[in-house]
């Protein structure tokens, strides 16, 4: 529980002044000394006041001050609203995913795609195996070789004929010598079917000599394309990389931005809030000084009727009725006595009537005076036009009841 000290309340004085001196709210005074009406208080009454120890108080003001200091520093840091704006680690990720993404690989072009279609609409568009022996090379050369052949065996035959007539020719070597030549022909006829067979292997060497280029060509081809998406796939890899050291940044500069707006937002709410406290601290200030002045007034002529009330009882009283004699009143038989009392009771029941304090209060207030007798408390009830409400709370007294003020 905090300590507490007691402070008299002094003439002109307001709950929120006091607060302000002693470093405290009115809301603690009001809880501290059970004061429902802030505005209601009186001179010569007690009120609690918390205080702290010394080296509390020493923590409390170097604290102050730090904070102080921090509020002041980081005011002044955040003067103005912040803006987003990207680190240089940002700027060098976003700058590396940039210059990456121009090594995209372009559309793939194919380096053996024209052969291929050539080459199998060759194999595709072949026309089927046909043999003229007589447009076959082969023949054609078997043929001039078999010809000659056949002209030196004619000649041989002609002169071995010649020879046995007497070296003269004759019908019968010509005869012979046709014969041998025709014979040599007979055999490249022979050969036909073999020249066939030759033919038609090369036209079947040819077509898997095609069909083995075509293979060879969709081999570089697949390898040339596999080669092509590995370069594809590489590039993507390496962007996910940059892009992702460009967003990691980004979400790191970003988050500090959103701290730092929503500490820019609370020091703006700090600050009108202050600001308007400030407003609402000297309205107050200056309305209490204002309230203070009028109640100053207002009791000064107070007093100055007071003190002609006075000097007109004291020359209109007797000695023996100026000591403690008491009569019984006319008014519902309360004793009265009009001795003076001091000045003080009058302004604090003035200070109340101009605070606002109902009937009821003011007859509580007299009721609770100390320092006075019943008979003088019955007058000043009189006098302030409560008598009834007094009488009420003597009544409630006398049989037990518990009074509140």
């Amino acid at each position: 529980m905090s300590a507490t000290k007691n402070y008299t309340i002094k003439k002109g004085d307001t709950l929120s002044g006091i607060a302000q001196k002693y470093g405290t709210t009115v809301g603690t005074l009001q809880s501290l000394n059970h004061i429902q009406n802030p505005n209601l208080i009186y001179a010569g009454s007690i009120l609690k006041i918390p205080t702290t120890t010394t080296s509390s108080g020493k923590k409390t003001s170097t604290n102050t001050s730090k904070k102080t200091t921090s509020t002041s520093s980081s005011k002044t840091q955040s003067s103005t609203k912040p803006v987003y704006k990207p680190s240089s680690q940002a700027q060098n990720a976003q700058n590396q995913l940039s210059k990456w993404e121009q090594n995209k690989p372009g559309e793939y072009e194919s380096a053996y795609g024209q052969q291929i279609e050539d080459l199998l609409a060759s194999v595709l568009d072949r026309e089927e195996f046909q043999y003229d022996i007589s447009s076959d090379p082969l023949y054609q050369q078997m043929k001039e070789q078999y010809m000659v052949l056949g002209n030196r065996a004619m000649r041989d035959t002609m002169g071995q004929a010649a020879a046995l007539t007497g070296g003269y020719g004759s019908s019968y070597s010509q005869t012979v010598g046709q014969q041998s030549y025709e014979a040599s022909l007979s055999q490249l006829q022979s050969l036909a079917p073999q020249l066939y067979e030759l033919a038609y292997q090369r036209y079947q060497d040819t077509g898997a000599d095609m069909r083995e280029n075509l293979s060879l060509l969709q081999a570089l081809e697949e390898a040339a394309y596999g080669r092509y998406r590995d370069t594809v796939g590489d590039y993507y890899t390496n962007r996910d990389y940059y892009a992702g050291r460009a967003d990691e940044w980004y979400d790191r500069d970003f988050g500090r931005y959103e701290s730092a707006l929503a500490d820019w937002q609370k020091e703006q709410e700090a600050a009108y809030q202050k600001a308007k406290d400030d407003r609402d601290f000297a309205y107050q200030k200056e309305k209490d000084a204002q309230a203070q002045a009028n109640w100053e007034k207002e009791y000064a002529l107070q007093q100055q009727k007071l003190a002609a009330s006075l000097a007109k009882s004291a020359s209109s009283s007797s000695s023996s009725s100026s000591s403690s004699s008491k009569k019984k009143g006319s008014d519902d038989e309360l004793e009265i006595d009009k001795t003076p009392v001091k000045d003080h009771y009058y302004a604090t029941l003035i200070q109340a009537r101009y605070q606002g304090a109902t009937p009821t209060d003011i007859a509580s207030i007299i009721y609770h005076f100390n320092g006075i007798n019943d008979g003088q408390k019955a007058y000043l009830a009189q006098k302030q036009g409560v008598t009834d409400l007094y009488k009420k709370m003597l009544k409630e007294d006398e049989s037990g009841k518990s009074l509140r003020m």
